[in-house]
């Protein structure tokens, strides 16, 4: 894959979440039982909850570790997917002090497709790391 191909798929994964999360927080109703619902999380994946400024300081760590580990291989499609899903909550909580997701399974915690985006990208890591093959 290209750098610009790489940066067209990190910008367009970016916006796409982006814009789902304006449209849920505009258009859903509050989660009860729906699947497409809205709620601003002010806490992590899975309702856990900390102090706002280590919720921001762990995000940038954990962006910094990402894009170092991507310096070994010129940014493999996993890093892409976790960075482009980490900038997007960060940017919701830099915005709306919150995250907005918006999809629910009523058996699992609410989510949002920078969640997915981050999940997909992390099971590639480990699958690598598994692999035993170079990052």
């Amino acid at each position: 894959m290209s750098k610009t191909t790489k940066l067209t798929l990190f910008l367009l994964l970016v916006i796409i979440d982006q814009t789902t999360k304006f449209w849920s927080a505009k258009k859903l109703p509050p989660c009860g039982s729906e699947f497409f619902c809205q709620l601003c999380n002010p806490g992590l994946s899975w309702g856990i909850t900390l102090n706002i400024n280590f919720i921001l300081l762990g995000s940038l760590f954990g962006i910094f570790v990402i894009i170092y580990l991507s310096q070994k291989r010129n940014w493999p499609l996993f890093s892409i997917l976790i960075l482009a899903g980490a900038i997007s909550n960060l940017l919701d909580r830099l915005i709306h002090r919150c995250i907005t997701d918006f999809i629910n399974f009523s058996f699992f915690p609410i989510f949002n497709l920078a969640d997915v985006f981050i999940s997909i990208g992390f099971f590639l890591l480990i699958g690598i790391l598994i692999k035993k093959a170079p990052i």
